[in-house]
């Protein structure tokens, strides 16, 4: 036996585990679609700005840690930790 969901169904399911719902592109987009989707947006933005603070923290804290007079050494050393963070 083959069971089926609507789509406002499968979109309320969607929005309750924190996806984002789906749109019907023929469908008026109502006012609970549209704050789902706004409520999406606004979590993955958290979500990419928490993980530009933490790079940031962590390049500080590199930076403080490592302690040399000589320009050429750190900017070397600077080139393969960016490098190795890249290659991932």
């Amino acid at each position: 036996m083959e069971s089926s969901l609507s789509l406002e169904e499968t979109n309320k399911i969607r929005v309750s585990l924190g996806l984002k719902p789906l749109v019907d592109d023929g469908a008026p987009v109502d006012v609970k679609e549209k704050a789902a989707e706004d409520n999406y947006a606004e979590r993955k933005e958290q979500e990419q700005a928490g993980q530009r603070r933490r790079f940031a923290y962590s390049i500080r804290k590199q930076d403080a840690e490592y302690k040399t007079d000589d320009l050429c050494v750190f900017l070397a050393f600077r080139h393969s930790q960016l490098k190795a963070r890249l290659d991932k």
